[in-house]
């Protein structure tokens, strides 16, 4: 709908909620979620992390999360800065999640051959195995195939310790 003013208690104009004013609202490029999630927190590989906020604008009007942003392969810490975030953007605009569909999904399978990709928030949901500390995801399927195959094999035998002094 349209947004309209209206007369407020003192003369003031205020203006209606409507569409429009929640389509002004920033969404993440990569998520698609909008507003600051610095509250929410979530297990991501058994380590509870929050969304973060909504850093921005990089470029004219592009705006990531925290966590969205840092999960994607080409983004990386430089002096306290986050760098890269366009290019993880333009990326994502291509791939689509393979749990909801949506694009912006720049977390990948860790296995080369795989074209599987989340966003960080659908990747938990989806049952991917993620290392929260090497920043490492695999995704249900070849999770599955890498547990079945570490089963199968025979306990290793016990290694010599050696004292060095």
């Amino acid at each position: 709908g349209r947004n309209r003013k209206r007369e407020g208690g003192r003369g003031e104009a205020t203006v209606g909620i409507g569409s429009d004013a929640m389509a002004a609202r920033p969404r993440c490029a990569l998520c698609g979620e909008s507003g600051d999630c610095a509250s929410e927190l979530m297990s991501i590989g058994g380590v509870l992390q929050s969304i973060g906020p909504l850093l921005g604008p990089f470029g004219h009007d592009t705006y990531v999360h925290r966590l969205c942003a840092l999960w994607s392969p080409e983004v990386y810490h430089e002096n306290d800065k986050i760098r890269n975030v366009m290019a993880a953007v333009r990326r994502g605009k291509q791939l689509k999640c393979s749990l909801c569909g949506m694009r912006g999904a720049t977390v990948g399978c860790c296995v080369d051959s795989c074209s599987r990709t989340y966003h960080i928030r659908c990747a938990e949901k989806a049952g991917c195995d993620i290392s929260a500390l090497e920043w490492i995801l695999t995704c249900p399927e070849h999770a599955r195939s890498m547990r079945n195959h570490l089963q199968s094999k025979e306990p290793a035998a016990p290694k010599e310790v050696v004292k060095l002094e």
